[in-house]
């Protein structure tokens, strides 16, 4: 068995039989990985197994020091996301943790996005053009890109500043 943690950074409501609920800060060991982004396991705070989604947890090492409780945001409001297969773009509520940028369709609800800041190789504020009359900022990961559109320039600014110092955080750049 692989005795590797993991450290969940969104909480997880079971929705199937088979599922287990995880909380912001659980353990957890990943015993196999499955199709369409889950993984089977074991939380080691209460001994449940079940199934879980893989991108809620990062692999935990015990020498990092948090400089924030990983269930508080550092940063959190609306921003519209850009649906790349529709192009269209969608109002999010965006939440950036000491180690995700998560965002919803509502506020309070789950996650329906997530990027860990470790993974993150590009950040890049995007010019205005005639089309756009919104400040945006584009966000690349090693797996996917994503676009934001903000409300204002000071509101990017905030997210770009804030963003950068979390990824350099993370990623020693």
């Amino acid at each position: 068995m692989n005795n590797t943690k993991y450290l969940v950074l969104h909480s997880y409501k079971s929705k199937k039989e088979g599922e287990i609920p995880l909380n912001i800060g659980d353990l957890v060991f990943i015993t196999k990985e499955l199709k369409k982004g889950f993984c089977y396991g074991k939380n080691l705070g209460n001994n449940k197994k079940g199934i879980f989604p893989r991108r809620i947890v990062e692999q935990y090492d015990e020498n990092w020091v948090m400089n924030a409780p990983l269930d508080q945001p550092i940063l959190k409001g609306s921003l519209s996301k850009r649906r790349s297969k529709f192009q269209s773009w969608k109002k999010r509520y965006v939440q950036l943790y000491p180690r995700s940028l998560s965002w919803n369709k509502k506020l309070n609800s789950e996650p329906i996005g997530l990027v860990l800041l470790k993974d993150c190789r590009k950040l890049v504020k995007i010019k205005h053009r005639k089309k756009t009359k919104y400040p945006l900022f584009f966000l690349q990961s090693t797996v996917k890109s994503w676009k934001f559109k903000c409300k204002s320039e000071n509101d990017r600014e905030v997210w770009v500043t804030t963003l950068m110092k979390q990824i350099k955080t993370l990623t020693n750049v």
